[in-house]
């Protein structure tokens, strides 16, 4: 396998409880905002993500509108992230927004082709609506930035005695790869690899817990997580990957 620099383009997680797990993708081919409307597009859709998320919190609502709200903000944060105006908002600026309850953490990373900014958001749902026994998972996705195609990996985490550790046995079936997908598995990592000269993406699946990997031949690839453990379908064809929970 050829050697790859790894750049860790994301890290969304609701962690403690639920742990539902979704994925930003990166500014780079987003579609541009009209620059005259982002700020404001931008600001409105802060204080409509903390009405969303204050109303999750409230105990005198219904669960099931309370839950409603929560899906709402977590779907939200995901799509403000993505905004082109997110970068120019504070770490510390992101977590008063919410209450303290979304930790945002911003590092520079130096590679050869230049520098970039990871960011690394974390929200804890409220207990009383994903339950106080769901284990600690971490899921990670990315692009492998020094070759063109870029590579896409998935890498699944999960929290022992205050240290994370590597879930060896999360991905444990073989996957068949075709004309368009190189697809490996490699201890806890999940390698989606297209073909040269074939570009590809990773975008938030709407349908499904998961993300979708596209390419300009317009073909897919569908990770979904579930208690089952990890879904990958692909096309027509369906490949299941037990994960002990």
């Amino acid at each position: 396998m050829r050697t790859l620099h790894v750049l860790l383009l994301l890290l969304l997680c609701i962690t403690l409880n639920g742990c539902t797990n979704f994925q930003s993708k990166p500014d780079i081919g987003l579609p541009r905002i009209n620059e005259s409307d982002s700020s404001g597009s931008y600001q409105r859709e802060l204080e409509h993500l903390k009405i969303k998320l204050n109303n999750s919190k409230n105990e005198e609502l219904e669960n099931e509108i309370r839950e409603n709200n929560l899906d709402q903000f977590t779907s939200g944060l995901v799509a403000l992230l993505n905004m082109q105006d997110s970068i120019q908002i504070k770490d510390s600026e992101l977590s008063n927004k919410f209450d303290e309850v979304v930790f945002s953490s911003t590092k520079e990373i130096v590679l050869e082709d230049g520098k970039f900014n990871i960011r690394v958001v974390n929200f804890q749902a409220p207990l009383g609506l994903k339950g106080y026994n769901d284990k600690i998972e971490l899921l990670l996705g990315g692009y492998l930035s020094l070759y063109s195609p870029k590579p896409v990996f998935v890498s699944s985490w999960e929290l022992d005695n205050q240290k994370w550790t590597e879930k060896k046995h999360s991905f444990t079936n073989t996957i068949d790869s075709n004309d368009f997908w190189d697809l490996s598995i490699e201890d806890n990592t999940l390698i989606i690899e297209n073909q040269q000269y074939i570009e590809m993406n990773i975008e938030i699946s709407e349908d499904t817990n998961g993300f979708v990997i596209t390419s300009d031949k317009d073909t897919s690839v569908t990770v979904q997580f579930s208690g089952k453990g990890v879904e990958v379908r692909q096309a027509l064809k369906s490949f299941n990957i037990d994960g002990g929970k």
